[in-house]
């Protein structure tokens, strides 16, 4: 990122390292940076679900709701089913917390 700050994809580092600690589970810092990876790149899908589970996490269910509908609105066919198909992670414990907080948050199944 400091060698090209103006990235036009910077949000996909950003979110990138707000899952990282949601990984961690350092969930205030997780949403710092999905906030800046939203506001960087704000129809980049990952980083609407670094917020989502930040949020859940955090117990900010109102806020999660929020962030889950804006993220159905930029994606209206994603749900936890595609979710769990597209799934990366070799955690299978922090995978299906992932699932199951933006379930919370009201993402359809």
């Amino acid at each position: 990122m400091r060698l090209s700050p103006v990235d036009p994809e910077k949000g996909i580092a950003l979110s990138g390292i707000g899952m990282s600690y949601l990984m961690l589970e350092r969930y205030e810092e997780a949403l710092a940076w999905g906030e800046r990876a939203l506001h960087e790149m704000p129809n980049y899908g990952s980083s609407h679900r670094v917020v989502i589970m930040a949020l859940v996490k955090l117990n900010r269910l109102d806020e999660a709701q929020a962030a889950a509908r804006r993220l159905m609105e930029a994606f209206p066919t994603y749900t936890l089913t595609l979710q769990r198909q597209i799934n990366p992670w070799r955690d299978k414990v922090f995978a299906e917390s992932y699932v199951e907080a933006l379930g919370i948050s009201g993402v359809p199944e």
